[in-house]
């Protein structure tokens, strides 16, 4: 659970609270200024009052901006945020339109590449059948879970996986997601300095 879920004012938000300003006093439930939990979270750092203002997100969800006041919010003070929220709300729609821009693509992207990668890694020395098996194992699978896959035996499996690996010159699976990393430009150095332990083929 994150901190802000224990925040009433969080608590009381509803999933389909209407975009606008809204005086945190309005949202307090009953009796809460006689809690505990009212003395920690607003008492003892001086706060009384506040804005939230809750955008509806084009994409769905919402983004709140809340403001805190040490003092009761005047009806005047409260109007000044509502002719502010117009502006506030674009901001909180362009910020959030530049967040799922920046992370969207590239993850698409990185996605798709990774699996061209995958659909190519061996191509030219490895046969249809053992490149299968290759990209079954660098995703994870155990050779039982490849034969499932391929509807092969498991006996089928390693022989395609010694006849793959001695191609591509490697003798253990970690060497093999070594030699998977750098054809995509990721850190193989890292991995080279960890310990790569051999896969029986048994």
């Amino acid at each position: 659970m994150n901190a802000y879920e224990l925040d009433p004012i969080f608590e009381a938000l509803p999933d389909d609270c209407p975009p606008g300003c809204i005086p945190v006093r309005d949202l307090l439930p009953p009796g809460f200024e006689t809690s505990e939990h009212y003395r920690i979270s607003m008492q003892q750092r001086g706060l009384v009052d506040g804005i939230v203002h809750i955008t509806r997100l084009e994409a769905g969800g919402a983004v709140t901006v809340g403001t805190r006041s040490e003092t009761r919010l005047s009806n005047q003070e409260i109007q000044r945020h509502e002719e502010a929220y117009p502006t506030i709300a674009a901001c909180s729609q362009h910020v959030a339109r530049l967040a799922q821009e920046e992370e969207q693509p590239h993850l698409a992207s990185r996605e798709v590449e990774i699996e061209t990668a995958l659909d190519r890694f061996g191509g030219d020395v490895l046969t249809p059948r053992e490149q299968e098996v290759v990209r079954l194992v660098l995703r994870g699978h155990s050779g039982e879970s490849v034969g499932n896959q391929l509807e092969i035996s498991l006996h089928t499996v390693k022989r395609h996986r010694l006849a793959a690996y001695t191609k591509l010159k490697v003798s253990s699976q970690g060497e093999l997601f070594y030699n998977f990393l750098q054809s995509i430009g990721m850190r193989a150095d890292v991995m080279a300095k960890s310990t790569i332990e051999p896969i029986m083929l048994e």
